[in-house]
């Protein structure tokens, strides 16, 4: 190296470096988010949540790709059957039976984690852009006609699942023509090179065979959210969408498959990023205060409307209420005046003197006991004696007495 090219190689270094460091501190627009997604968004639904997950741990996927070159004798099958005993998240191994596709993302790392990391700052934004990509490339005309996988319309949203359930293709496609024109210059979609026998259009490279081990996670497009669910198949619903079972979880990212991988956006961090219920808190805080202020506003206006601005009453009170109030208050007075005082009790009076007299003398004087009545035992107690019983002549109530003409209705018997 010469002496004069030492400035230089300086500046390049410190340029790599500042530019690195306002790289890690810009937010993720939309512009940026749908830039990363240009080569995977046209992808089947199942694979596309498998690498939005993948890429939130992009030292598993170096680690899967050494793994699967070692054992390239393998099927897809058994590649992830033989990387069970692999401490990988499972969207690292399944993606095990797509080599090709595998070996892209552990290649373009910076690409892999910056797409990952935009999937962890904002993941409804980022499957809203997919939505975006995907509606581009439907009203460009690029998504009739596919052979292996199919494009379809439902509830306004785009959904690309594959044509045989049992059997996956991961296309390629020229994402500078597919989406037809693109309106961000300064974010140019991301390019991959073209494969050898690739003529335009979708170019199927290279597929899988999979089985229901594959589909245990998809997209719940109305949510915004990648579900995942432990009851596997996960193809049931209609056999059309793959990603939709009624037991399902949202997904939730797993620092320790991170392996330490530092977070480039501070947006990106756990910690940092707001659970469901802090930010429904807040949203509903805020709610709440602008409707506290919309109804002091209009409280303001009422009282504007009625007292003007000047707070002074425009319609005057009627006279008849305040001589009324006048009327009141003289009664009032009248009747106090004519209501008769009672005098103090003089103390010196003989009358008086006398119930004091009486009252010390009865309390000076001691108090007898009263004691309590005790039941003698030599008394006896009364007893109760059963009263002597008659004789009663049954024959008077017999069927064959005869009865007296006044005993037929309630008279004596005879």
């Amino acid at each position: 190296m010469n002496i004069a090219s030492i400035p230089k190689f300086f500046a390049a270094v410190m340029l790599m470096i500042f530019s690195a460091a306002s790289f890690a501190n810009d937010d993720f627009t939309s512009e940026k988010r749908q830039q990363l997604l240009a080569p995977v968004a046209l992808y089947p639904d199942t694979v596309l949540t498998h690498i939005l997950i993948a890429a939130t741990y992009p030292l598993e996927i170096v680690q899967a790709e050494r793994w699967l070159q070692q054992r390239k004798s393998l099927s897809a099958e058994e590649a992830v059957n033989a990387a069970n005993n692999e401490p990988w998240d499972p969207s690292v191994k399944a993606l095990l039976a797509f080599p090709d596709l595998l070996s892209r993302m552990s290649e373009d790392l910076l690409w892999t984690q910056e797409l990952g990391e935009a999937f962890l700052a904002d993941e409804q934004a980022t499957l809203a852009d997919v939505q975006q990509l995907r509606q581009r490339a439907w009203d460009n005309g690029s998504l009739e006609g596919m052979e292996h996988q199919k494009a379809s319309l439902e509830d306004r949203q785009i959904i690309i699942q594959p044509t045989r359930r049992e059997v996956v293709y991961v296309p390629y496609y020229d994402t500078r023509v597919v989406y037809g024109s693109w309106g961000w210059p300064a974010y140019p979609p991301v390019y991959w090179p073209r494969p050898p026998r690739y003529s335009g259009g979708f170019y199927w490279g290279f597929s899988a065979p999979v089985g229901d081990w594959f589909y245990f996670s998809g997209f719940h497009w109305g949510h915004r959210t990648v579900v995942i669910s432990h009851s596997r198949p996960y193809y049931h619903y209609r056999h059309r969408h793959y990603g939709y079972h009624p037991r399902v979880e949202h997904w939730r990212h797993d620092p320790h498959h991170r392996r330490n991988v530092h977070y480039r956006h501070h947006g990106a961090i756990p910690q940092q990023r707001l659970n469901a219920f802090e930010q429904r808190g807040r949203v509903n805080s805020t709610q709440h205060r602008e409707q506290v202020q919309r109804q002091l506003r209009h409280h303001q206006s009422r009282i504007n409307a009625v007292y003007g601005s000047n707070k002074q009453p425009r319609v005057e009170r009627s006279p008849g209420i305040k001589q009324h109030s006048r009327e009141a208050i003289h009664r009032t007075e009248r009747l106090q005046r004519n209501t008769i005082k009672r005098t103090p009790v003089e103390r010196n009076n003989p009358r008086t003197r006398v119930i004091e007299r009486n009252t010390n003398r009865l309390q000076s004087q001691p108090r007898p006991q009263s004691q309590p009545r005790m039941r003698s035992e030599s008394r006896p107690k009364a007893s109760r004696q059963a009263a002597p019983s008659r004789p009663v002549d049954r024959s008077r109530y017999s069927n064959n007495a005869q009865r007296s003409g006044s005993g037929a209705r309630g008279g004596r018997f005879d």
